[in-house]
């Protein structure tokens, strides 16, 4: 094998690397990667509780409102190419979660610990107003 073989290899390996790096995954890798958010919901007198298990999630933000709670937690991974590049892969997982009955998002508590989400959350009294139109 002469330096120009060895060269035509070397330039061979590289492109099959780069469309490794560069490629898209097909969506239905993706859907297996992405494990799906499925709450628990509880509800006492006072409160609802929703615990939730989001897997090695390196951030998690939440938009709570009276009426659901949203979810948005983020995991990154990273990911070595042939000793010679490493990427970061970072996943998404959404969810809403409608609530059965109005909550006080002010005063609504939220843990993360060992993977699993715990939201205790109190319930709201709606109160009724009657109006007499002159």
């Amino acid at each position: 094998m002469d330096m120009y073989d060895k060269i035509a290899k070397m330039h061979d390996e590289i492109e099959q690397m780069y469309k490794k790096l560069m490629m898209p995954q097909p969506i239905q890798t993706i859907k297996k990667q992405v494990p799906e958010i499925r709450p628990e919901l509880q509800e006492t007198e006072s409160s609802l509780i929703a615990t939730l298990r989001v897997p090695n999630a390196d951030d998690v933000n939440l938009d709570i409102r009276a009426n659901s709670v949203g979810i948005i937690a983020q995991r990154k991974m990273q990911k070595s190419i042939d000793n010679v590049k490493s990427v970061t892969q970072v996943q998404q997982f959404k969810k809403i979660l409608p609530l059965p009955t109005m909550i006080d998002p002010q005063n609504t508590i939220a843990v993360y610990q060992d993977n699993v989400l715990k939201l205790t959350m109190p319930k709201v009294e709606l109160k009724s107003k009657r109006m007499k139109l002159k």
